[in-house]
Order: structure tokens, then sequence, then C-alpha cells
């Protein structure tokens, strides 16, 4: 398996007439793809950029404030979402015998970018020691 590269056990959902998967990923596991590559930000396709410099706007204090939360484990972030691009070389391939979903590419992150830094933080922290 490489860098780009994740099998995980999922289900296969509708949303909106499109096809989805919905999957229960650790927050370790989310560190381990944010730091390899395979989790990243569009910013052609991210929402939240300022309209006058085009540079994604970060709120540092919500991002902040759900880290403390995950290391305190009173957190209640939602969930993450993750989309993959045929266009750009993304593959999924799902069986729904075994319910595994292997995802080979990039994946970026959509409405959830505040959410992966508070879980990226998070465990970095807890490595420190917190």
């Amino acid at each position: 398996m490489n860098d780009l590269e994740m099998t995980v056990k999922a289900f296969e959902s509708d949303d909106g007439g499109h096809k989805v998967y919905e999957a229960v990923v650790t927050m370790d596991a989310i560190h381990r793809l944010y730091r390899r590559g395979f989790l990243r930000l569009d910013p052609e396709h991210q929402r939240g950029n300022d309209p006058v410099s085009g540079r994604q706007i970060v709120d540092k204090d919500k991002i902040d404030k759900w880290t403390n939360e995950l290391i305190e484990g009173t957190a209640i972030l939602g969930n993450v979402m993750w989309n993959f691009r045929s266009d750009e070389g993304g593959v999924l391939e799902y069986d729904p015998a075994t319910e595994k979903l292997t995802i080979v590419g990039e994946a970026t992150m959509p409405d959830s970018f505040h959410r992966h830094s508070a879980i990226k933080e998070a465990v970095e922290s807890v490595a420190r020691g917190s």
C-alpha cells in the first residue's frame, strides 16, 4: 500500500442522488493520512476563501477550541468529509460483500478543514504528553 492508498470498512449510501461511502476512521488515522499527504486542502474548491486576497480563511480560535475539547474528551465535531475526483486520478473500489472501500489518490477536505486541523493538533498534543 502506498502513501496515497487506504482501505476501510464502509457502507454505501446516498446523498442527494450521489453515491457516497460512510466509514468510521480514528483520529490517529486522520492524522497519519494528513501527514502523508493523502488529505489535502484544495483551494480551488474549498469554501471559505477571502474574496479580496483569495486565501483561505482560518479561524484559529475555532481550531483551538475543538482541539482542547478533543483532548478533554468533550468534543462534538460532527462528520468530516473527503472528496475524491476521478478526473484528478482518484480511484474508489468498493466490495459490498466485505464492505471494504479501497481508496487510491488524494482526498480533499471540502467543508471540514477546521475539524481536520483540530484533530491533527489534538493528536500531536497527545503525542507531546498532554
